[in-house]
């Protein structure tokens, strides 16, 4: 999306910058470290080692998520009706730390 928009975001870390500067921010996703070990035990396809340590431990873990991109769509008028998702009551604005 980040590259449509502007050929100069063609990398990771350009793409991100350029969401930011334009106000995306990841979702906060509060899962405790018992979910957290369920998770991992219950699912050989779930991990949480991406995260820096300091969120994994906090159990406050920022990912983009659905419903973070269908609120910074909205708020930048690129979205049209969206349905919000049956999760997002557990999911967060970001808030500092």
């Amino acid at each position: 999306m980040a590259f449509a928009a502007n050929p100069a975001a063609s990398n990771r870390e350009r793409a991100q910058a350029w969401l930011r500067l334009r106000g995306c921010e990841p979702a906060v996703l509060r899962i405790d470290a018992f979910n957290r070990l369920g998770a991992r035990v219950g699912s050989a396809n779930v991990a949480f080692d991406d995260p820096p340590d300091a969120q994994r431990f906090a159990g406050r873990i920022e990912a983009v998520t659905a419903d973070s991109m269908v609120a910074w769509l909205s708020r930048a008028d690129r979205a049209d009706s969206l349905p919000a998702s049956p999760v997002g009551d557990r999911i967060h604005p970001r808030t500092p730390a």
